[in-house]
């Protein structure tokens, strides 16, 4: 199940792409003006990165993902990148509600 998806403007580019997340573990980047019928057969999916758990949130900018994962983790994805990804892992520390700090 696609739990998010957002547009992806790189510089130099003419068309956004589209990037989603999802609950099997995958952040998705989709190049929207191929073709259903691509003979890869991927439906235009031009990268997929595995995180390691399912995914709910992300925003996106032209320097990467950011992403919300059920193991209680954010991770950043450098979409420039063009092997293999080393993502930045953080845990919540603390939560803010209404302005004020939740223990």
């Amino acid at each position: 199940m696609v739990s998010k998806v957002a547009w992806l403007e790189e510089a130099g580019q003419t068309q956004p792409k589209l990037v989603s997340c999802s609950w099997d573990q995958t952040i998705r980047v989709w190049d929207v003006t191929a073709s259903a019928s691509d003979t890869t057969g991927k439906c235009g999916e031009s990268r997929c990165i595995s995180a390691g758990s399912p995914l709910h949130d992300l925003s996106v900018a032209p320097q990467g993902v950011l992403v919300g994962a059920s193991d209680n983790k954010v991770r950043i994805y450098d979409l420039r990148a063009k092997g293999k990804h080393f993502p930045s892992s953080y845990h919540c520390v603390c939560i803010l509600q209404g302005g004020y700090l939740l223990p």
